[in-house]
């Protein structure tokens, strides 16, 4: 069967194409937090650039949104010390694109419910890597 295979964020991983097989996977599709779109920001080819020349693999989704969380934290901890209770209140505070913290992802900011408001997009596997679709989610 030739059926095509779309799947969350827990699907796009390298490890998937290395279970499923390289053919087998090819064309794959997982919507994820984020993917790299190479030459349309700097600041992320850098980060991509840098990682893979630190690990030797390619960035990926996972590596950039654990590098923006490790700045929040650290903004948070920065701006509100150790207390817990102030780090709370400084990432709820966060609530808004002009109070959102700047990162790899773009602008991270809260809603009422502490849901972190960033669009969804679409990576699909290509001579076994994923990379952006070349469609993305509106």
């Amino acid at each position: 069967m030739n059926i095509p295979i779309l799947g969350a964020d827990g699907i796009g991983t390298p490890g998937y194409i290395e279970v499923a097989g390289k053919k087998a996977a090819e064309g794959s599709m997982a919507s994820c937090p984020y993917t790299f779109t190479s030459g349309k920001d700097p600041v992320a080819d850098k980060f991509a650039a840098d990682f893979k020349k630190k690990t030797g693999k390619d960035a990926d989704w996972m590596a950039a949104t654990s590098y923006d969380a490790l700045g929040i934290a650290l903004k948070a901890i920065e701006s509100a010390g150790a207390d817990r209770e102030k780090i709370k209140d400084y990432l709820k505070s966060m609530n808004s694109r002009e109070a959102g913290y700047i990162g790899i992802t773009g602008i991270t900011f809260f809603d009422a419910n502490g849901d972190c408001q960033k669009p969804a997009f679409v990576n699909i596997v290509t001579d076994g890597k994923w990379i952006a679709a070349p469609s993305q989610m509106e």
